[in-house]
């Protein structure tokens, strides 16, 4: 199993959704684990489906072995969520703050707007 994290893949998922959006957009495992072409990391697919169980995202069912995930869109809640404000810069939203963080690099900022969106959206 690899290090990554919940954290990491819903913060660049979210951003990624945000950023195309209405488009949906396609993710690929390999685009986030180096891992072996076949093989199905957890927590990349376990992301994926609390993100939709949550009500966030949106996609159809994924084709087995669930190592892409396609036409994943945000959903009418998670889009709402992303553009609430962000309690300490009343004027940028959440998924522009997400998206700026993502683009910077800056994985822990990015993990606590994510941990901000989760609480906003009822789960926290």
């Amino acid at each position: 199993m690899t290090d990554i994290s919940f954290d990491e893949i819903a913060s660049k998922v979210l951003a990624i959704c945000y950023e195309s959006f209405p488009v949906p957009c396609d993710f690929y495992q390999n685009d986030f684990i180096n891992t072996d072409k076949n093989s199905v990391n957890e927590v990349f697919y376990y992301t994926f489906k609390k993100l939709k169980d949550f009500g966030y995202i949106t996609f159809p069912k994924p084709s087995m072995p669930c190592i892409s995930f396609f036409s994943v869109e945000l959903t009418e809640k998670g889009l709402s969520i992303l553009n609430t404000p962000n309690s300490l810069k009343p004027k940028e939203r959440l998924g522009q703050t997400l998206l700026k963080y993502i683009k910077a690099g800056a994985r822990e900022m990015a993990f606590e707007v994510v941990r901000t969106i989760v609480h906003l959206g009822g789960l926290g």
